[in-house]
């Protein structure tokens, strides 16, 4: 329930490609949905932490494709994701043409948050999913990302390469990447860095207090940063 803004944007993207969603597991589910699943073309990924191992079993087993590891988020996540999904499907490549048209809609009001966005710097954390996703938008807005922290690491090498893809598009090297972070370790960061706004989980809104920096809960599921 508590991502239930994530997964409605995500099923909006989909209509708008035309593609048919069997079930969404768990998602409120039950025994007979998840056996009928078992009937679907593919397996797309929303989050690589969520179920990622089942649905990999899934592959090896029932011969299901699984795609979706790169996590929808902004103008270039979002692409990529729907790229996964066409790879896995016959004769899909409308999904790319419509993708086409969708990412030209938003690519004027993102030059221009862009514009406006120019010399910001940032700190962003999150999970496996969340972390790829939110760095994708900031690389898709010129932003300058000072300090990054992996929450809940992950060892597929799958959760690991959508991670690697993105930190490679930003023009400077993140300079402090942290996995697990201590609350010491964050301190020291705010204190150190010139960081212009902080996205987060709420356990690190109070070291933004403390160093006066504008802190963005990214863990209160009001609306989706997913998508287009």
């Amino acid at each position: 329930r508590e991502r239930k803004h994530d997964i409605g944007a995500c099923l909006n993207l989909l209509g708008q490609v035309n593609v048919q969603v069997n079930h969404v597991i768990p998602g409120g589910s039950n025994l007979d949905d998840i056996r009928d699943s078992l009937s679907s073309k593919a397996n797309l990924l929303w989050c690589p932490s969520y179920i990622g191992e089942t649905l990999e079993m899934l592959q090896r087993v029932m011969n299901i494709p699984i795609a979706g590891f790169t996590p929808p988020y902004g103008i270039s996540g979002t692409s990529f994701w729907l790229e996964e999904l066409a790879a896995v499907l016959d004769d899909r490549n409308d999904i790319l043409e419509n993708a086409k048209k969708l990412k030209e809609l938003t690519s004027a009001e993102a030059e221009v948050i862009r514009e406006n966005l120019k010399g910001t710097h940032g700190f962003v954390s999150g999970g496996p999913g969340r972390l790829p996703g939110l760095l994708s938008i900031m690389a898709d807005l010129g932003i300058d990302i000072v300090a990054a922290a992996l929450y809940w690491p992950h060892p597929n090498k799958k959760v690991q390469k959508p991670l690697q893809r993105v930190t490679g598009r930003f023009p400077k090297p993140i300079k402090h990447f942290l996995v697990a972070p201590s609350l010491y370790d964050l301190e020291e960061i705010a204190a150190k860095e010139k960081i212009d706004f902080w996205m987060g989980g709420y356990q690190e809104q109070h070291v933004c207090k403390r160093h006066g920096i504008p802190f963005i809960p990214t863990t209160v599921y009001t609306k989706s940063h997913q998508c287009f």
